[in-house]
């Protein structure tokens, strides 16, 4: 396991925030002030960041499993860091599922979903067998000369589109704030914001421990931004309700988006754009899960492991749920509220008992 640079850092963390956020409207809940609750989301997600840097500067050089077993000991550290597996991984199924019901709409049409997880999992098994630096090296690569660019070239194409209509974003918090904070804190910090606690599992690795924070805050207010700027675009296009009723309203704004006379569409943009960061997304998440199980029982090696899960989750993937079975569950599920549990509770939690700990021990 080698370490990654700042600028990979700042890469990994982007595409992992950008994964899967293009393929939802993320708070639309809040009707055509989406965009102000993502940006609530994104302050509010700074401070979950403040947390997440506290705890890990305090012990630069371990990981969140680590840091529980400094704290509390073997017993504890084993149930939460079987816990924390199942919890990365759980995230991985979410993540798989819904880039592969992606790619089956809109890349490998009526393909076995079988063979597009196994497809996915193959690249996956061996970017993770590589290492968390083959990670940071792909991220890099990508986000610098393709995803960054495609993402400011649609953003530009859509705001500069005649079926941008930006009347669809009135009357701005008609129900006032209380509703749309509402709805920041119970929907959109926890994804795409509150997934950041991942990176527990990562930040160790960083090679210049001193720009870790600053790198961390920018990679959250670039994707607060641009997410925002991306839902204000879709509900410019669609409309509230239509973006409120489709399940990838990107995917329509792209195909009806003209460019001309004789051009129509950026369907190939968006199409790239979510199937790379939300393959990034999958990865980190995965090779997460892995960390977790690997530190948990101080395993040495992880290549056994990493099989093993892959292969577990797409046999889950694939036969647990059908997409329509899978969206009621998404919608009935208190999934929102279990992420807290996870991204902000434990955390907290964890970051009170070692403030105790230091101030009996002075």
């Amino acid at each position: 396991m080698k370490n990654i640079s700042n600028s990979q850092l700042l890469t990994l963390m982007i595409l992992f925030l950008m994964g899967n956020t293009g393929v939802f409207s993320i708070g639309v809940e809040a009707k055509q002030d989406a965009w102000v609750a993502i940006l609530i989301a994104m302050l509010m997600g700074l401070i979950l960041l403040k947390v997440y840097l506290s705890l890990q500067n305090k012990f630069p050089n371990n990981n969140l499993i680590e840091i529980i077993e400094i704290l509390f000991g073997k017993l504890f550290t084993i149930a939460l860091g079987i816990i924390y597996t199942i919890y990365f991984m759980y995230l991985s199924f979410l993540i798989l599922f819904n880039l592969g019901d992606f790619i089956n709409q809109h890349l490998l049409i009526n393909y076995s979903n079988l063979l597009i997880y196994t497809l996915i999992f193959i690249n996956i098994i061996y970017v993770t067998l590589s290492g968390i630096e083959t990670i940071g090296r792909l991220t890099e690569v990508l986000a610098y000369f393709l995803i960054i660019p495609i993402t400011i070239l649609g953003i530009i194409i859509i705001v500069s589109s005649k079926e941008t209509d930006l009347n669809n974003l009135r009357p701005i918090l008609d129900q006032g704030i209380a509703p749309v904070v509402k709805i920041a804190f119970s929907q959109v910090l926890t994804f795409p914001f509150g997934d950041l606690v991942v990176f527990l599992m990562y930040w160790k690795y960083l090679n210049s421990k001193k720009r870790r924070n600053k790198i961390s805050i920018i990679s959250i207010i670039i994707i607060g931004l641009l997410t925002s700027f991306s839902t204000i675009s879709i509900i410019s296009v669609l409309g509230v309700k239509l973006t409120q009723n489709i399940n990838t309203p990107i995917m329509v704004v792209s195909h009806i988006i003209n460019l001309g006379e004789n051009l129509h569409g950026v369907d190939p943009l968006v199409v790239i754009i979510v199937f790379i960061t939300g393959f990034i997304k999958l990865t980190i998440s995965f090779y997460a899960a892995v960390l977790s199980f690997k530190t948990t029982f101080k395993l040495k090696q992880d290549k056994f492991i990493i099989i093993l899960f892959a292969l577990f989750l797409i046999l889950i993937a694939n036969y647990l749920f059908t997409p329509v079975e899978f969206m009621i569950f998404s919608k009935k599920s208190p999934e929102n509220y279990i992420q807290l549990i996870f991204e902000a509770a434990i955390p907290i939690l964890i970051l009170f008992i070692y403030y105790i700990k230091r101030k009996k021990s002075a």
